[in-house]
């Protein structure tokens, strides 16, 4: 299993080592996770800051991850993959501080000299309401699953 990270890698000397590892029918599975979901106010502030205002600062490879892994080569019989997300209940300080911790917020601090959550941390306040209630958060994950072997699994 790779979790979050295949978008990094040589693909092509990561399946020949995986490939070499990898038992008989072996099951090899690629887990990304999405943007955060909460609701349909908060999703879209949060789908604009990412792709408006932090849009070109991403690094180029998070496009895989943006994709759903659909553009990352899968040489392998793939496999139908369950359909998961990750849950975590926050306080609007837990939710700002995952937001600080992206890449692309990061590379727009160093660059502009200004933090770019305040742009948007009084609407995510007022969206959230009281900002001691936790609320539920959901990442959907992208799961590509498969092995090297054409026989069953």
């Amino acid at each position: 299993m790779v979790a979050q990270a295949f978008h990094w890698f040589d693909f092509e000397l990561f399946y020949t080592e995986a490939k070499r590892v990898l038992k008989p029918e072996g099951v090899l599975s690629v887990v990304s996770y999405q943007l955060p979901r909460i609701n349909a106010d908060i999703d879209t502030l949060i789908d604009e800051f990412h792709h408006l205002t932090l849009g070109h600062y991403w690094p180029a490879e998070r496009r895989h991850v943006d994709n759903a892994y659909r553009d990352i080569p899968f040489p392998l019989l793939a496999l139908p993959p369950p359909s998961l997300q990750m849950e975590q209940y926050w306080t609007l300080t837990q939710f700002l501080g995952y937001l600080r911790s992206w890449s692309a917020v990061v590379y727009f601090g160093k660059e502009k000299k200004r933090n770019p959550i305040d742009f948007i941390s009084k609407q995510l306040s007022t969206l959230w309401g009281d900002a001691d209630k936790q609320m539920p958060v959901y990442w959907p994950l992208t799961i590509r699953i498969g092995n090297f072997d054409t026989g069953t699994t």
